[in-house]
């Protein structure tokens, strides 16, 4: 999803995933710039202010606040994740 930073747009995959998602019927009012620009449901800002800014659309950080981990990184943590949780026999664990 577009304009959203880490956190929120994992609250809103959560919100799709488990049915609690409601999509707006009316557009809403930019709390930056006052207009009724705002289509796209939980965003508090509109997409040009989103753009112009660089702010989350929902809780208005800035979007590049904590910087993303590399993919070389973000692959051995899933390595690392996937090897840790193996399942293991009890004989084999005591």
């Amino acid at each position: 999803m577009d304009g959203l930073c880490a956190r929120c747009e994992a609250i809103i995959e959560w919100k799709i995933r488990y049915k609690k998602y409601k999509p707006l019927t009316k557009p809403r009012t930019c709390v930056r710039c006052g207009q009724r620009s705002v289509k796209r449901a939980y965003f508090t800002t509109c997409e040009l202010c989103i753009s112009a800014l660089n702010t989350c659309g929902k809780c208005g950080q800035e979007i590049n606040a904590v910087p993303p981990l590399p993919a070389l990184e973000q692959g051995e943590i899933n390595e690392h994740s996937q090897t840790s949780f193996v399942k293991v026999c009890k004989r084999e664990s005591r």
